[in-house]
């Protein structure tokens, strides 16, 4: 892929739930097909933050191990590109909170909640954790323990009265078109579908329900990513130019061709 300048490329990743060492191989393979390395990796949570196994949910267990991030922190590897990520609802929320705004691996920084952080001259806002009618009208200070995988109103009351060009988020804003087994279901979150209007931001990426989505509203391109290992679990997008314009250029792996 042919590059000026003042080319940004982004790759948007989902849901990576410690398998990191998968995560590499999809990037290498991904610049590999675009014919040029990523400038930056924006991970929408559920990363695996475990540096202490013994430390890891129910959840996690109950899905198979934490994976491969504590012997990436041991190692000191590097995550593939330099980025951010922000918490999912599965983290180690003790680590995260003494690392809010640092590296967890060397060229990876957590961006905490309502956090903003500026890349290449694009800038990128966070909402991490999921939704909860019961945590939604607290106050992100106020939560404890297993209750910081949720994100609040204070969280994004502060986010919205920054600029920004990025939103990422875990959960998804309630229109987004997922497959439910129920017809005309609405997504039970609060604060998120209007939050890149009040921003300024014109790409929203989110993660959580593991499914590959993309739709416009408005002048906001939205992606929900899949899974790492799954299709669709990354998203590219190229930024070319003063204009902070996202060009899609497709999704890593491709999905399977349909059978004749």
């Amino acid at each position: 892929m042919a590059r000026t300048p003042d080319t940004l490329l982004v790759c948007g990743v989902g849901d990576v739930h410690g398998r990191l060492d998968r995560l590499a191989e999809l990037v290498a393979g991904f610049e590999a097909h675009l014919g040029t390395p990523f400038d930056l990796l924006l991970q929408v949570g559920d990363l695996g933050a475990w540096p202490d196994h013994d430390k890891v949910d129910k959840a996690t267990r109950r899905h198979g191990d934490a994976g491969d991030f504590a012997a990436w922190r041991r190692d000191g590897r590097a995550w593939p590109r330099p980025g951010l990520f922000i918490k999912g609802n599965h983290e180690d929320f003790d680590f995260l909170a003494r690392h809010a705004g640092a590296e967890v691996l060397p060229g990876l920084r957590h961006l905490p909640g309502a956090g903003v952080f500026e890349v290449g001259g694009l800038r990128i806002g966070g909402i991490g954790g999921n939704f909860s009618p019961s945590d939604w009208p607290r106050e992100a200070r106020n939560l404890r323990d297993r209750a910081r995988r949720h994100y609040t109103h204070d969280e994004v009351g502060r986010l919205a009265l920054q600029r920004f060009d990025v939103l990422l988020t875990h959960d998804a804003p309630a229109d987004a078109p997922l497959r439910t087994r129920q017809r005309g279901y609405v997504i039970p979150t609060e604060g998120l579908v209007d939050l890149p209007y009040r921003c300024g931001a014109n790409l929203h990426l989110f993660g959580h329900h593991h499914q590959r989505v993309v739709y416009r509203r408005g002048l906001v391109d939205v992606h929900g990513l899949a899974i790492v290992g799954e299709p669709g679990a990354l998203a590219a997008f190229r930024y070319e130019g003063k204009v902070r314009v996202p060009q899609y250029l497709g999704d890593w792996p491709p999905a399977p061709e349909a059978a004749p």
